[in-house]
Order: C-alpha cells, then sequence, then structure tokens
C-alpha cells in the first residue's frame, strides 16, 4: 500500500479505502445503510455531506465594469478534467472573468481524474480571485467511467459535488437534500450520497441574497426530477424571505 493510500482520507478519520472496500461489498444502498461499517461511520460520513465548505480567498472585483449590475455564470465543468483550459477559459473571456458568481455543477475534490487530485473548486477559486463555498453530492467509490478509469493515480478523497465561487464574501452556507431517483450501488459509477441544492448567502447592494446551485438526477423520469424541483423550492423557501439566485 502507498502512503497516498495510507493518508487519503473519505472523512475525518476513516480510510478512501476502507470506505471502498465495504461499499463495494454491498450491492444496494439499504445494504450499506446496515452494515457494521455505516453503523460505526454512517454519521462522519453523513456530515461530509450536508456541511458546505467555506474557504475565504483574497477576493478581487473585475476591472472595467461600468455598472452595479450582479453578473452569474453557472457551469456544468464535468468534474474539473479539462481543469487548466477551465482556467483559461474562464480568467480571458472578457464576459466570463467579469462575473461576480460562479455556479458550478460536478466539480471533483481528490478524483484521480481531475487535475490528479485537485481541490477543483479551491483551484478555481484562486485563479478567479473569489472566496469558494463547496459541498459533495457524492463520495465516489471508483475513478469514473470510460477513460477516467484509467486516470493515474488513485482517488484521494472521492468527492463530487456542487460549488458556488464569489467575489463577495460568503456569510454562510446550507445544503437542501433531494429525493432519491436512483440507486447508484447497483452501477457500474457506484457511489453514495444524494442529488441536493447548495445554497450560499452573501450581502448586495446592503441586502441578503440567497445563491443556489444544483444537479437534478439525470438517470430517471422527468416526474422524479419535478420532484426534486419542487423539494428544492420548498427547502430554500423554508428560511425568511429573501432574494435568491437559482442556477442549475
Amino acid at each position: 500500500m502507498s502512503a497516498d493510500e495510507l493518508t487519503a482520507e473519505v472523512a475525518p478519520g476513516i480510510a478512501y479505502r476502507a470506505f471502498v472496500e465495504a461499499a463495494s461489498s454491498c450491492r444496494t444502498e439499504a445494504e450499506f445503510r446496515a452494515s457494521r461499517f455505516f453503523r460505526e461511520n454512517g454519521e462522519a460520513l453523513e456530515s461530509v455531506l450536508s456541511k458546505p465548505q467555506i474557504e475565504a480567498h483574497p477576493a478581487t472585483r473585475p476591472s472595467g465594469r461600468d455598472d452595479d449590475r450582479l453578473r452569474v455564470v453557472h457551469w456544468n465543468i464535468e468534474k474539473g478534467k479539462e481543469l487548466p483550459l477551465i482556467i483559461r477559459r474562464l480568467t480571458t473571456d472578457p464576459v466570463l472573468r467579469a462575473a461576480d458568481l460562479y455556479c458550478l455543477n460536478e466539480v471533483d475534490v481528490g478524483m484521480a481524474r481531475s487535475g490528479g487530485n485537485a481541490h477543483v473548486a479551491r483551484v478555481l477559486a484562486e485563479a478567479l480571485g473569489c472566496h469558494s463555498v463547496f459541498v459533495p453530492s457524492y463520495l465516489e467509490c471508483t475513478k469514473g467511467p470510460g477513460a477516467e478509469a484509467e486516470a493515474p493515480g488513485e482517488n484521494r478523497r472521492g468527492w463530487h459535488g456542487l460549488a458556488i465561487l464569489s467575489r463577495i464574501p460568503i456569510e454562510s452556507a446550507r445544503v437542501v437534500a433531494l429525493p432519491h431517483c436512483f440507486d447508484y450501488f447497483d452501477f457500474f459509477e457506484k457511489r453514495f450520497g444524494r442529488r441536493q441544492g447548495l445554497v450560499a448567502r452573501i450581502r448586495w447592494q446592503g441586502a441578503p441574497l440567497e445563491v443556489v446551485t444544483t444537479h437534478l438526477e439525470v438517470r430517471n423520469t422527468p416526474a422524479c426530477r419535478a420532484r426534486q424541483m419542487e423539494a428544492l423550492l420548498q427547502g430554500i423557501g423554508a428560511e425568511e424571505p429573501v432574494a435568491r439566485v437559482l442556477t442549475g
């Protein structure tokens, strides 16, 4: 076993390899939740999925802005596999680089396929001069399908989820869990987690503003996605009434 494998953790105190071995022995998520491993570690795994990680970075205001409009970019970055190209596009395109907020889907942290286990949200935030918040939606048991399985090295965390980058300080963040539509345990891309919405609160022109991004399920019927959207709207509306931006 390599030094990287010895230090890789899916959650504090839980070795990534031990998680993968335990999950791989179960065909369904229900079976995994009934396992001894989950009884001992499930609370820590669920905590990773439910607690957004806010990071403050030196933030910069785009130069050449001649208005006070809030500019928002949404991008499904497909895990961040082409991280150098994503950075180049976001930092050189005159429209994209002038945004105040970047709402991102399919963001990897500690996956071999994306920048050699890069913390994709952090790398992009530092490149853009933004604060960031990231939350995993899934703890991945594999390196991914197809060519992703051939990526050099092994996963160190196996996190895959949502991120919001903001030039304005992020005051708080929360998640809204969405209904299950698909059991990823009995699937070639085995993973543990759920679809959810990420909600970040900032202050814009002196008033609170909530920024929301989500990724609905792609492997089931439109009816299930409708239930997920209903749950998201109910979840974000449960707090006090504030202005909101919803992307996904």
